[in-house]
């Protein structure tokens, strides 16, 4: 005996479904063979100013009434909270819109409106967005916010739940790291005594500096060490990292900054006690951008960099000296309207997808799941509901 799906049991007391009922709801659910969005050279990458082209494909297998058929291109920026000690549903969460843009194919969402009949086959709708020249923040995804840009489409049926589907699109950072404010000089020190109490036998000194503070994804960046010795024990060059720390705000609470991304070289030298003075020149690599998020900054959500040495004193009872040296990593350089990118742009690919290696010490297996939409709190009359 076959078994009904998708049949809701009806309320004591209310009249049971007919034959012709149960056959409708199941046909109904076989007319929509396909319902996706496809974009020219299915292309994931856009810089602001350049236009994403592309089209909606509804494919039935027999004529359909359609109240609704609208895409969707926006941005935001988002941070949730969630309240772990009473319950994992109950959260917070704080919305920025960058921008909106809404096309409707069919129909609309004013009540009253009849519905229009598609006839059976697959049926393109062509659609072009621009993206606004703007400096807009890159894409990302934390622990508790992200940065978000895609294209939605929404179906709405009579009698049917709506069907809602989604384009994530990726934007690389568009902050120029020749900027007049990116060029100066960054220098940092820090000293501590060797040993501790009666075992105290001088102290060390550490120094830094960079030639300057912005560097795109892949550069390599200068990094200059110089540790003077001022006691009877030897020293220990260790640990270089940078760290990407994250600020979230969310309604009145303020997290953070937290380190979220680690991202080290092995590299270690050790120094004796008759070594006074050390010069070292350390050409550290930063991550691309799909393992270390550029510079971000925004009224909810900032993005930083830091970069970390850490010097060890070979006595006992000796703390280690951590020098931070702040940096602003900006992606790539801002292009606007030039359509001719280079290949690292056009195949960067998505930023922080799940699967992909993360240089970290600390658990990211428990990344918030991307928000529904009805999460993204848009306005009330563009017809996009998530589907049941």
């Amino acid at each position: 005996m076959a078994e009904l799906t998708n049949v809701q049991t009806p309320l004591p007391g209310a009249p049971h479904p007919s034959a012709a009922d149960v056959r409708r709801t199941k046909r109904a659910g076989r007319v929509l063979r396909r319902f996706a969005i496809e974009v020219d050279g299915d292309k994931t990458t856009f810089m602001p100013g350049q236009q994403i082209k592309g089209r909606v494909v509804l494919a039935l297998e027999d004529s359909c009434s359609i109240r609704l058929l609208r895409i969707r291109f926006s941005g935001i920026v988002q941070t949730q909270l969630y309240k772990t000690e009473t319950s994992v549903t109950n959260q917070n969460t704080s919305t920025i819109t960058l921008f909106k843009e809404l096309e409707t194919f069919i129909g609309t969402v004013l009540p009253g409106s009849e519905p229009e009949v598609l006839e059976r086959g697959e049926h393109h709708f062509p659609f072009v967005f621009r993206v606004p020249a703007a400096q807009l923040p890159a894409s990302f995804e934390g622990r508790c916010g992200r940065v978000r840009y895609e294209v939605a489409c929404v179906l709405a049926r009579p009698g049917s739940l709506n069907k809602l589907v989604h384009c994530p699109v990726t934007i690389p950072s568009t902050l120029d790291s020749s900027d007049l404010d990116m060029l100066e000089r960054c220098e940092a020190t820090d000293g501590a005594p060797v040993g501790r109490w009666f075992w105290k036998s001088g102290h060390l000194e550490v120094a830094c500096s960079l030639p300057k503070t912005g560097y795109t994804s892949e550069e390599v960046v200068p990094l200059r060490i110089e540790i003077t010795n001022h006691s009877g024990s030897g020293a220990i060059l260790r640990d270089i990292s940078l760290k990407q720390r994250v600020l979230y705000k969310i309604v009145n609470e303020i997290r953070g900054p937290n380190t979220e991304r680690i991202h080290r070289i092995n590299f270690t030298e050790r120094f004796s006690s008759q070594t006074r003075k050390v010069n070292r020149y350390i050409n550290f690599p930063l991550p691309p951008a799909t393992i270390m998020s550029p510079h971000i900054r925004s009224t909810i959500l900032t993005v930083s960099h830091v970069l970390v040495v850490k010097i060890i004193s070979k006595a006992r009872f000796s703390k280690p000296i951590k020098v931070e040296l702040p940096i602003t990593i900006t992606g790539f350089p801002a292009v606007y309207f030039n359509d001719n990118q280079t290949v690292s742009i056009e195949t960067l690919p998505m930023y922080q997808q799940r699967g992909e290696v993360v240089h970290s010490r600390e658990d990211v297996s428990t990344l918030p799941e991307p928000p529904a939409a009805s999460d993204l709190q848009p306005d009330s009359d563009d017809g996009f509901e998530d589907e049941a």
